[in-house]
């Protein structure tokens, strides 16, 4: 009972910052959180399916659709499944990819991420877009582990999210700003996890490892291509400003 009545909560947080997620984002780190979300897309191989976790207001799966119409065959079609444990943000996504008039198929599916288990081997890319910062350590272990099984042979995880920096005033600077979001989630939605989990570590575990990387924001914003270690290929990383 506790548990489903944190959940609820955390569902009705998120749903009442749906409408002003992005002003909010904007406010504190204005386009680049976007900017990280977008920065390896085109690096991305070509996907016939596509698993979106928590992807808020929709503005990566908006970029991801335009990505299509522009670098992969108008005459492939691509299926995108977005899940999202808030029903308002699930109709912000809707509202954004409304027309969108591309030959790729969306569904929407509202449930907890940590009760979804992906079909066997049926999507070439996961995307976890500032998403796996929600979580701590001990239900991530057990829940990468399980969408990972979900990937095909080749399969690739686009993964976005807040790093601290190793040293100095940019360290400093990023555990003030995590702190305050932290403590800002908590109020509003319930987040139970407090920390930055070590999600490195957890993708080695699962034998997945970087093939591109991207560090943005003073190095406290992390975009990275993860594949299987027997696939990977030549690894490349860019820095930011």
């Amino acid at each position: 009972m506790k548990r489903q009545n944190e959940h609820s909560f955390n569902v009705r947080g998120y749903d009442r910052l749906a409408s002003f997620y992005q002003p909010i984002e904007r406010c504190v780190f204005g386009d680049r959180l976007q900017q990280a979300r977008t920065a390896l897309l085109d690096q991305l191989p070509q996907w016939d399916r596509m698993l979106v976790l928590g992807d808020g207001d929709g503005r990566l799966l908006h970029a991801i659709v335009h990505s299509v119409t522009q670098s992969q065959p108008s005459s492939a079609s691509r299926t995108i499944v977005s899940l999202d444990q808030s029903s308002k943000m699930l109709d912000r996504q809707r509202e954004r990819l409304a027309g969108h008039g591309t030959n790729v198929s969306i569904e929407f599916i509202q449930t907890d991420a940590l009760e979804y288990q992906p079909p066997a081997d049926s999507f070439d890319v996961i995307v976890t877009p500032f998403f796996l910062d929600c979580f701590n350590e001990a239900e991530l272990r057990k829940a990468m582990r399980v969408w990972v099984a979900g990937l095909t042979v080749g399969g690739v995880w686009y993964h976005v999210d807040f790093v601290l920096p190793d040293r100095g005033w940019r360290r400093f600077r990023a555990k003030l700003l995590l702190h305050a979001m932290h403590l800002f989630f908590r109020v509003t939605t319930g987040l139970r996890n407090r920390t930055l989990v070590d999600v490195q570590a957890i993708f080695e575990n699962l034998n997945m490892h970087p093939i591109a990387k991207l560090d943005g924001d003073r190095s406290m914003i992390t975009t990275t291509i993860y594949q299987g270690q027997c696939l990977q290929a030549q690894s490349t990383r860019v820095s930011l400003p």
